[in-house]
């Protein structure tokens, strides 16, 4: 389960950080 924990955090991060770039760009 931890493991399965961290894969699914990574997963939400780069999702965040791909939200983050597509709103930067105006």
């Amino acid at each position: 389960v931890e493991q399965a924990n961290r894969e699914l955090r990574e997963l939400i991060q780069s999702v965040k950080d791909f939200l983050s770039q597509e709103g930067a760009d105006p």
